[in-house]
Order: structure tokens, then sequence, then C-alpha cells
């Protein structure tokens, strides 16, 4: 046990006053609100992570298909090596051909920092959220998220949850229908701080349509940040909080499976 906290203790690397973000007691969900496809941005989740389990008891909940949760507990529960990154690479996360960053590079490095915390005891579980039925309407579909996230604090745990950034704003949102309230704001208001990472600017890997995904830009903040900081929002703003990251994005193309030979699977 001593050598699986040294390990934990030497990747983690606690966000600079992250604890602003869990201050308040009756705070249940902390929902972090990415561009998807870069490095940077589940890196400075990992941090929140670290930080948040020395205080907390703290459940991680991801924005992946709930279908894939026993690839991930078989994942989270091995010890890393080359066969057990082979057998989750296996699931849909990485082998959907939709690569919208939620299965990059960096998403991966995240999901093995979390298996580190795991073992450990830092953490107590990392949980997949995303529905995988078939939702007539946005709105039902945050309702469903919502719930699936609002069912992981019944053991009064500390649930961090990353997150696209429209899926984290607690006020409604349209784009071109009706306007709908987006996953954080389904959550009881007294329970849930929404968050928002900030890169200056940069790249991710992204999709500008169901079919094509590849590097684009990362919008620029008003003002760019020399440090990381976090800041609290207005009581109407979309995002209780911003988390700067003071730095430029770079973007994480998806995590390609290996077979066994080391050559990439047939598609």
């Amino acid at each position: 046990m001593i050598g699986l906290l040294a390990a934990a203790s030497a990747i983690c690397t606690p966000f600079p006053d992250a604890d602003v973000l869990w201050a308040d007691k009756s705070t249940r969900w902390v929902i972090v609100g990415e561009d998807h496809g870069t490095n940077e941005q589940p890196e400075a989740f990992s941090e929140i992570v670290c930080s948040a389990s020395e205080r907390r008891r703290v459940l991680v909940a991801l924005e992946q298909p709930v279908s894939e949760q026993a690839a991930i507990d078989a994942y989270i529960r091995s010890n890393g090596g080359p066969q057990a990154k082979r057998e989750f690479l296996k699931s849909q996360i990485w082998l959907n051909g939709f690569k919208d960053g939620r299965s990059s590079t960096a998403q991966f490095q995240l999901f093995d920092k979390l298996r580190v915390l795991y073992k450990a005891g830092r953490i107590a579980g990392v949980f997949a959220f995303q529905p995988v039925t078939d939702i007539e309407s946005a709105g039902e579909y945050e309702k469903v998220m919502g719930l699936n996230v609002r069912k992981l604090s019944e053991g009064g745990s500390l649930v961090l949850t990353l997150v696209g950034n429209v899926h984290a704003m607690r006020t409604p949102v349209s784009f071109s229908g009706p306007a709908y309230m987006p996953m954080a704001g389904t959550l009881p208001k007294n329970g849930v701080v929404s968050a928002l990472l900030v890169s200056n600017g940069g790249d991710q890997w992204a999709c500008t349509s169901p079919t094509e995904c590849g590097v684009s830009m990362v919008g620029k903040p008003e003002e760019a940040q020399s440090k990381k900081a976090i800041r609290k929002e207005p009581s109407l703003s979309p995002y209780s909080v911003k988390i700067f990251l003071g730095s430029q994005a770079t973007a994480s193309p998806p995590e390609i499976p290996q077979a066994s030979d080391g050559s990439a699977p047939p598609r």
C-alpha cells in the first residue's frame, strides 16, 4: 500500500486554491466543463481531483457511455500493464468512429492517473454517465445525464465531473431549437458548483460535423491569464466559477488501439 500511495503522490499536483470549489460543505457536485480534445484540460481536471481527494471522499464522473462501465471498472482495478491497456482500448470509448476528443490520448492518460489514485484509495471510483438510449430532445438528454450524476452522490461523496462545457452550464441555452437546461442546471442549486476550464486560446481535437473531426481552434478569453487561477462568477452567469489554466491549449489526437503485435486493429 505504501508503494501505491507513493505512486499516487508522484502523479498528484494539486490545482492552486482548488478548495474554493468545495468550500461549502453542502456542495455535492463539481461540474467541470472542458473543451474536448486538449492535453491541458484533462490534466487540470486530474489536478482538481488530486486536491479534492485530500479533503473529501471523491467519486469521479466522466462523459463516457454508461454501456462502457464494465470496461472502465476493469481498467481502473487493473495493474495498468500492456495487456490491461489492450483490453481497455477494445471498448467503444476508443473504437467509436466519432472522435470528438473524448477518446483522445489525454483522456486515456486521465483514466490512467485515476487508476493510480483509485488503487491508492484516493478516489472511490470512476463512473460513466452519458446515456446510450435514444432520447427525443436535448432537454431530456440533459435531464438523464443529470440523474445519472445525481445518483452518484447518494453515499455522501463529492462527485467531480468532467463534461463538455455546454453541459456544465447552469442557465438555459438555445442553438437551433427551443431553449433547454444543460445538465448542471438540472442538479439541486444549493449542491452544485459549475466550473469552466479556460485556456488562453490554442488548439483542440474536435468535430465540426458528424463526419468531420480534426484540429480546430479554442476560443480565446477576453483577457489572457499568466498563471493558474480560479475566479468566482456573478450569480446569473452560466458558470459558478472559471478555472484559468494560464496557458494555451494543444490538441490531443485520438488514442489509437493496438493489437498485441503492435499493429492497429482493423476498423
